[in-house]
């Protein structure tokens, strides 16, 4: 209150204030007896002269909140405003761990900058001169090389790499590199470096960033993908890392938008061709054809958006060429021929969907410059801008105007607005009327769902074709189908799993016909398996649910096409208990399906339910041919069978239920560039990249440098946009070249280094172009890297900038000698072992078995006087119990509940958070509840489990009262229908 008052909320107190909220969350904070920070080079700046303001905001928070207090003025200020402040804020670090693979660039004082920021006091301490730190290096610093072992052999990781120096970007030990092709290449290309280096001369001392030039990257320097926000907040937002922050455009940008320009006038708009950037699409296109991985480095944000259009291009042709020459023979429907005609249209309609977020811009900016014409009161925003509900608004009518009254029109004034340089009355008029005729439609899709998380532009055509009207309901049919539900029961019978009790079962199935689907059915099958071996049974199949004998879709996978694959997958899992197995088992189908109905198994998915006959013959038949592009869907759920034990340690780790296992594989595209600007979640675009089938390229900015681990699946890494410095380049080479990294685990298996089993870095370049001068200055730069790498007190050759008159006779070779370190963990110094060995501590908390036995106790204490429509339904893994009350006073309405065993606030202590759904969230809800008034049981409060709104409360798990509980269940069921009756009413089915 006290800062609020004195100013500290306002702008010109920004510092201040970041600086005094870390000292008071400092004083938070326990002391730490060991700190461990990973990528400390971040850190490597230090705190300069502690109110230096190109120091990161990062450095200054960081330092003050482990308890450093510093001597700057707006320091002295904090303290003299706040002086009780002084005795609460103390060192909070003991002991300290960095870990980085590049920890210094420039000075070994980097080193002691990074100490600096956490320890008040340390072996660097009094350091002043770089020899200093030399001389002490082998008491605090441990640096090793990763090798590899094959039988006798030892392999450093440099010799694991395949390095293209030539400049080619194809697979193979010798490449000609990248060359000019035709006289009319050589004639723009010429041009351009002649001005280039004319301008250079004249403004840039006859020299250039490594990287800066935008002229290696792309003919097109538009960025037609950016909101107007984001035009306004970032308007030099050409580049996310660079140099020096002087320097945020390319330095040849006036040169290469003159030569374009005059281009595009010459040539009816078309851009020239770049033969760099060709060869690149050609080349990591081909292996897409193959199902191969490849990762992508740019420099600029709008190179990520122009591969990533580029690619899909492509692929999309070869979907629609096999789909029109092969599948409209063999498998003809009338939905896919509407899907080739569409996509036949949406070539010709090209040129508008490279403009046509520019223009919707343009229009939502006229609207909002014009409230007085065209007022706005009709939106609802919510925690939306108006901008942002415009321009949903504008994108739903050009997705859709071929399904709504005069949306013809509206489209052919989008066209006509390609050619022009501003916005028509005419069009701002028409999009006007239309965005309050259809209101109520395309207000439900501002802020999108879950699903459709990270969705801009609409780039991919095989996923706006399925937001139409009359397709996007196959998408749900998708989930709404039992295509994807296991039948347990047809893989017990054909894999031999185990034992079950035939009497029980018989039993539980009477009465279940035609009222439960297969998911339950099959459930109730579960209850009735044992730990015994499988016995062969007789079961009158007539007396049984059909869901219970259903073959599925994925069951039919499973047991036919799969077969194999599944069978080495329950050898696997030999000795585990055998509801263990089916956890496991629902796992592995939780990840194929959401490939399957979100990924590569779309397309065909919707062909074979289009066609006439089986679906699930069908199906087989679209990703059984070796000729089509389909095959890659059996190829990828092969692949994930095979791969499951090390999937589910890179991407699906153990206790993640499997809501959240289906949230990272939402929305797969065959391509996907993400920079810095990108709405998706990183996280989730590296789970994918992580996984076999899409993407098969990620093209990126250094936002993917470090953090992210991309080595599962691919072994092909572009530097088609270099970094300045070699350290970034090792950083993004590193993300695919790792322990267990596809590479890796080929040369295990192969047993000798080859090929095949190395990761392949390229660097495309053209030869005889002024882009050799910068390549040249890099591979010098990353030999020098990697030899201090070993010697790390050798100074790095890296000054970041190329020179216009440098003259190159030849490219350094790689660096192909077995790597040594200097400082491996032989020669650290700095820690004698003595006293007694530490006793081993027992740890804090309870056992898994202990928290089971708990909630089997609060399952058996559920069932006692209820009824149920489902479950309830125990998750060894999850720590969760699901169910479906009746509700018997209260008309047997449902009551969905999830009861989950959480971590408490205090360490070691648990609690259980019970909870009952309401509704779905949805922009829609969130009104209901925020008009309402609704009143709640103090008792309960309102929250979300996956994508429901819910009730819940908590008890201690210590101690926990089952009797008490059960009264507390009942209570929240019955509040939570009666909210839910009042508001929606609905009476929503969540399970089964």
């Amino acid at each position: 209150e006290k800062a609020y008052d004195e100013g500290y909320f306002l702008a010109p107190k920004k510092s201040l204030l970041k600086k005094l909220y870390a000292y008071l969350l400092s004083t938070c904070n326990p002391s730490i007896e060991l700190l461990i920070v990973d990528e400390g080079h971040n850190y490597k700046q230090g705190l300069g002269t502690h109110d230096d303001d190109t120091i990161a905001d990062r450095n200054q928070v960081v330092t003050r909140f482990f308890g450093l207090k510093r001597n700057s003025e707006e320091d002295k200020t904090i303290f003299d405003r706040f002086p009780e402040l002084s005795s609460l804020v103390k060192p909070k670090v003991e002991k300290l761990i960095v870990l980085s693979a590049t920890p210094k660039t420039a000075s070994l004082l980097e080193l002691k900058y990074q100490f600096d920021l956490f320890l008040k006091s340390h072996v660097l301490s009094g350091v002043k001169k770089e020899e200093e730190v030399k001389a002490q290096l082998n008491q605090f610093f441990i640096r090793g090389n990763m090798e590899y072992a094959v039988g006798d052999a030892r392999y450093t990781r440099n010799l694991c790499r395949h390095e293209d120096r030539s400049g080619g970007v194809t697979k193979g030990e010798e490449t000609k590199g990248l060359q000019i092709e035709s006289h009319d290449q050589a004639i723009v290309l010429g041009l351009l470096q002649y001005k280039t280096i004319k301008h250079l001369g004249t403004k840039h001392n006859a020299s250039f960033e490594l990287g800066m030039l935008a002229g290696f990257e792309t003919f097109r320097l538009d960025q037609e993908k950016r909101s107007v926000q984001q035009q306004q907040t970032l308007p030099d937002g050409e580049y996310e890392e660079v140099r020096t922050r002087k320097t945020r455009t390319s330095q040849d940008y006036s040169v290469l938008k003159t030569l374009i320009e005059s281009y595009k006038d010459r040539f009816d708009g078309e851009l020239p061709p770049h033969p760099k950037q060709d060869a690149l699409v050609d080349a990591a296109f081909d292996m897409m054809r193959e199902g191969e991985k490849s990762l992508i480095f740019v420099r600029r944000v709008a190179s990520a958006d122009e591969l990533e259009r580029r690619l899909l291009d492509r692929w999309e042709g070869v979907i629609y060429e096999d789909l029109k020459t092969k599948w409209k023979k063999r498998l003809p429907s009338e939905a896919l021929t509407q899907l080739v005609d569409s996509y036949t249209e949406r070539k010709a309609n090209r040129k508008l969907s490279e403009c046509i977020h520019s223009i919707l811009n343009g229009v939502a900016q006229k609207l909002l410059a014009g409230k007085a014409q065209y007022p706005l009161s009709f939106l609802t925003t919510g925690t939306h801008t108006v901008e942002d509900v415009l321009l949903t608004g504008l994108h739903y009518l050009y997705n859709h105007y071929r399904y709504i009254e005069r949306g013809e029109s509206f489209h052919l004034l989008l066209n006509r607005h390609c050619d022009l340089s501003i916005i028509k009355t005419e069009l701002v008029q028409l999009a006007y009327g239309l965005l309050q005729e259809h209101q109520s439609t395309w207000q439900t899709y501002v802020g999108g769902s879950e699903e459709e998380e990270g969705e801009e532009g609409e780039v991919y055509f095989f996923h706006s074709y399925f937001k139409q009207s009359h397709t996007k309901l196959f998408k749900k049919r998708t989930t709404a189908t039992d295509w994807f539900d296991v039948n347990f029961y047809l893989l017990n019978q054909v894999f031999q799993i185990t034992a079950f009790d035939k009497e029980l079962l018989v039993k539980n199935m009477t009465g279940l016909e035609g009222s439960h689907g297969v998911k339950e059915v099959q459930e109730t099958f579960l209850k009735c398996v044992g730990e015994e071996p499988y016995t062969t049974y007789f079961l009158p199949e007539a007396e049984l649910p059909t869901a219970l004998t259903k073959n599925t879709l994925l069951t039919d996978l499973l047991t036919g096409l799969l077969a194999e694959e599944f069978r080495g997958f329950l050898h696997s899992l030999q000795g585990k208990r055998k509801v263990d197995i089916f956890y496991e088992i629902k796992v592995l189908t939780t990840i194929l399906k959401s490939c399957l109905r979100n990924g590569s198994g779309f397309v065909p998915l919707y062909l074979a339910d289009k066609s006439e006959g089986d679906i699930n013959q069908n199906f087989v038949t679209l990703i059984s041919d070796g000729e089509s592009v389909f095959q890659l869907v059996l190829k990828e759920a092969k692949t994930i069978i095979r791969d499951y034990h090390f999937l589910r340690a890179v991407n699906f780790p153990e206790g993640e239920t499997f809501r959240q296992m289906e949230t990272k594989l939402y929305f797969q595209t065959p391509v996907l560039g993400l920079t810095g600007q990108s709405k998706r979640s990183k996280s989730n675009v590296a789970t994918q990249f992580r996984m076999p089938g899409f993407p098969y390229v990620l093209v990126t900015t250094d936002i993917f440098r470090e953090g992210e681990d991309l080595h599962a699946y691919c072994q092909h890494i572009f530097h088609y946009g270099i970094a300045w410095n070699c350290s970034d380049m090792e950083q993004r080479t590193g993300r695919i070249d790792r322990i267990n990294s596809l590479s890796h685990r080929k040369l295990l298996r192969h047993q000798q280094l080859g090929a095949d089993n190395q990761i392949h870095v390229y660097y495309p370049y053209l030869k005889n172009t002024l882009e050799v001068n910068q390549v040249s200055r890099l591979f010098h730069s990353i030999n020098s890297f990697t030899e201090t790498f070993n010697d790390f007190t050798r100074p790095v050759e890296e000054e970041g900038i190329a020179y216009t008159g440098e003259k190159v006779e030849r490219m350094p070779d790689v660096i192909k000698t077995p790597l040594r370190s200097k400082y491996d963990h032989e020669q650290f110094s700095g820690y004698v072992e003595s006293g007694a060995l530490l006793s081993v501590n027992a740890g804090i908390g309870i056992s898994k078995t202990a928290v089971l036995e708990q909630l089997q106790e609060l399952e058996v204490a559920i069932h006692q006087d209820a009824s149920f429509n489902y479950g309830p339904m125990l998750d060894t893994e999850a720590f969760t119990i699901k169910g479906d009350t009746v509700l018997t006073n209260r008309e047997n309405r449902r009551g969905p509940f999830q009861i989950a065993v959480k971590n408490s606030v205090h360490p070691g202590k648990f609690i259980v958070e019970v909870s009952a759904y309401l509704f779905k969230i949805s922009s829609k809800t969130q009104r209901l509840l925020n008009i309402s008034g609704y009143q709640l049981d103090e008792r309960f409060t309102l929250g979300s489990v996956e994508d429901f709104y819910a009730l819940t409360f908590t008890m201690p798990l210590d101690g926990l009262d089952a009797a008490k509980f059960q009264q507390m269940l009942l209570k929240l069921l019955q509040s939570a229908d009666h909210l839910e009756k009042e508001l929606t009413g609905d009476d929503i089915t969540v399970f089964g």
